[in-house]
């Protein structure tokens, strides 16, 4: 096959791959620019007969066009074309420079268990969407999640559904089925193997993967128990309790007892703190965390998540010392604050990138309490103009009009940044004086202001587009304004979508401020309250995905019709539309994917409790 040229385009440089389902090679596009790579899936029918032939063409085209629909995630390859070609069968898709996880994850090492939830969480991001989409993978294993190159994110390949061309065949009776089933020995369960895959089967191979990877065993070589068939592994590890029930549960034998979807695993327990960093108050008993599993504000949001608070950090000490006019150690306390949400204690510095993922809720925390303890005479959003008025812009930094900032809120005199302890800390310093973080540096060094202001400004969401686009009834261009915004505020947008965790950390007041002005300019008609009262008397539980109550909740707001999910340009943006017909968020979805309503009401029912 090398050098050879399919389709008048791709040309094949060498075999990447090749397996009881098919070759994979690497190729060039000749008719780009520069020749750019591409992978080439080559997919032989084993039973040439024309009967055959046909059915394995029509289930290639429709697995095709799922793999181009799934292609839009952009930690899921994007496929260039597929084409019947001399009997073959080709996908040509995005070639993903990078490894795969076998260069993680192989017997003999094994992963902390920090490691493994770490992993597992970034897995299971990617196939909660692929299972949004309805599709199944059938195939995962270390061999087929890439670890790629330019981001380190992981990338799901090589899906099954598409394999099963290759095993076709026509029995004595004249039925067409398949001879053997798609997937892997050892990532592959029970229900899977007898040609009956689930969603569930899915996260058995991942549970597998990842218990490979704790006890440094291949998948072929984990133990069963005969009598019951679970695997046998913790004898193998030293994980916590919480951690080693969930894999469990993943890896049941009988498909009905695990599982049923992502959501019901994320988030993930917490592993034993090591001695590192977080001082967090866990519910109201006083006990104290004293250190955290995964050393990065991900786990810091699931925790969040787990004891149903927005807020990672605690705020209670900030709180006191500002009610006390204790300036310094409030600012102190900001600092430690600051540096303990962004995982960043180590360092003792905010760099760009966690300035711009600090979480929305938590800023605006910090700047709410320095505002209204000082009547408005510190805080961020008090610094935020005379920053401006200074001739400074948001991310960039200028010394000429940095220099005049800082003589500005008094961090400068006579030409000279001031040190920490040269500050003052009192009502008497100048405007927008305080908070200064960093003060183990001069305050000349405090150029991440530029950033700091800029996420300052992205989380204080602009809703004056939306309330004048709302007023004026012009309902699509607000659904798509709000989308925007929630995108915004939860730091969400190079993802495109809001998962659970996001959603239980989305800011109250801008929830209840989008919901206030759907409601107020539709006459309630529509909104987010709207929807949640249609929502339970559909018989749907806040925080909880039924599929069958989710359907009769879509026909009733009419995002369903005739038994089928609407996409979005079939939705009705006028006020003739069933009532909560609006907003509709997600919108490059069809409506069908927006089951993150039973999270998105339930923080909606959480903010109206506060």
């Amino acid at each position: 096959m090398t050098n050879r040229i399919l389709r008048h385009r791709y040309q094949i440089i060498s075999e990447l791959g090749k397996g009881g389902f098919g070759t994979t090679y690497l190729a060039a596009d000749q008719d780009l620019p520069n020749h750019p790579q591409c992978v080439v899936k080559q997919l032989t029918p084993s039973d040439p007969r024309p009967e055959v032939f046909q059915v394995a063409k029509t289930l290639f085209d429709k697995e095709a066009k799922t793999l181009q629909r799934l292609g839009k995630h952009e930690q899921l390859p994007q496929l260039f074309a597929y084409f019947e070609e001399g009997g073959q069968f080709y996908l040509v898709q995005e070639f993903i420079e990078g490894n795969d996880l076998t260069k993680e994850i192989y017997p003999g090492k094994k992963f902390s268990e920090k490691q493994a939830i770490q992993l597992l969480t970034e897995i299971l991001e990617v196939l909660k969407y692929v299972h949004e989409e309805n599709v199944i993978h059938r195939d995962l294993k270390p061999q087929n999640i890439m670890r790629r190159k330019s981001d380190g994110k992981i990338v799901l390949i090589d899906f099954g559904a598409v394999k099963e061309i290759k095993v076709l065949s026509l029995t004595g009776e004249g039925i067409i089925t398949t001879t053997i089933a798609v997937g892997t020995p050892g990532y592959m369960p029970t229900e899977q193997a007898a040609g009956q895959p689930r969603f569930c089967s899915d996260i058995y191979a991942v549970g597998i993967t990842i218990i490979a990877a704790l006890t440094g065993m291949s998948a072929n070589q984990l133990p069963k128990d005969d009598s019951t068939g679970e695997i046998i592994w913790k004898n193998q590890v030293n994980v916590s309790e919480k951690f080693a029930r969930v894999l469990d549960k993943m890896v049941l034998y009988d498909w009905r007892n695990r599982y049923q979807t992502v959501d019901e695993i994320i988030p993930l327990p917490p592993p034993p703190p090591p001695n590192s960093w977080v001082k967090k108050v866990l519910g109201g008993n006083g006990v104290k965390v004293l250190g955290v599993g995964i050393g990065s504000a991900v786990l810091a949001l699931i925790i969040a998540s787990i004891k149903g608070k927005a807020l990672i950090g605690d705020y209670s000490q900030l709180e006191v010392l500002l009610a006390e006019e204790k300036w310094k150690e409030a600012d102190i306390e900001t600092e430690k604050i600051m540096l303990q949400v962004a995982d960043r204690e180590k360092e003792a510095w905010l760099d760009h990138d966690s300035i711009d993922k600090f979480p929305c809720q938590d800023l605006k925390k910090i700047d709410q309490l320095w505002v209204k303890s000082s009547d408005g005479h510190f805080g961020f959003s008090i610094r935020k103009p005379i920053y401006l008025k200074t001739g400074n812009q948001l991310r960039i930094f200028r010394q000429e009009s940095y220099e005049r900032f800082g003589e500005e809120v008094g961090w400068r005199k006579n030409g000279e940044w001031l040190t920490y302890p040269e500050l003052g800390f009192s009502l008497n310093s100048p405007e927008g004086h305080l908070p200064a973080p960093h003060r183990k540096r001069t305050t000349a060094q405090f150029a991440p202001h530029a950033f700091l202001l800029d996420r300052l400004t992205k989380c204080e969401a602009d809703y004056s587009q939306l309330e004048v686009l709302l007023a004026e009834g012009k309902w699509e261009e607000a659904d798509r304004k709000t989308e925007k915004i929630m995108l915004q505020v939860a730091n969400r947008e190079s993802e495109g979508w809001l998962e659970k965790a996001a959603i239980y950390n989305f800011s109250c007041s801008d929830l209840k401020r989008i919901d206030q002005l759907w409601v107020e300019n539709s006459n309630e008609h529509f909104g987010f309250s709207v929807q949640k009262s249609i929502y339970l008397d559909t018989g749907n539980k806040l925080g909880s995905y039924k599929k069958e109550f989710y359907e009769r909740f879509g026909e009733e707001v009419g995002w369903r019709k005739n038994g089928e999910w609407l996409t979005y340009p079939e939705l009705v943006f006028s006020l003739n539309s069933p009532k909560g017909h609006l907003p509709a968020t997600h919108r490059k979805r069809t409506s069908s994917a927006i089951a993150q309503y039973a999270f998105l009401l339930d923080r909606l029912a959480q903010c109206n409790n506060q």
